[in-house]
């Protein structure tokens, strides 16, 4: 069974670049997909979950898979050829510059 999700995002001004975080728990760097098209930033990222081998769940509330994606506009003063992004702790955080 699977989920989808918008992750809650906080977007932040500097003087020289903008910051977007988001949570995404439990999201490894190679199930996160980051792409710039046409002014629009798009974030995918998924999440599995597995029963532990040897084992079978009685009772689950947890789910097995968990799909979060957003979307943001951006403004032409974006630099789009150099976004950076890092995932550290299940905190994606994406720099416009």
């Amino acid at each position: 069974v699977g989920f989808e999700r918008q992750p809650r995002a906080d977007v932040l001004e500097g003087e020289k670049d903008y910051l977007i975080v988001m949570d995404m728990p439990g999201v490894r760097n190679s199930d996160l997909d980051i792409n710039v098209e046409d002014d629009t930033l798009s974030v995918k990222a998924e999440r599995s979950a597995a029963v532990t081998e040897g084992y079978k769940a009685r009772r689950r509330e947890q789910l097995e898979k968990v799909v979060y994606q957003r979307t943001f506009r951006l403004g032409h003063a974006v630099d789009a050829e150099n976004i950076k992004a890092s995932l550290q702790d299940g905190v994606l955080t994406i720099t416009l510059p």
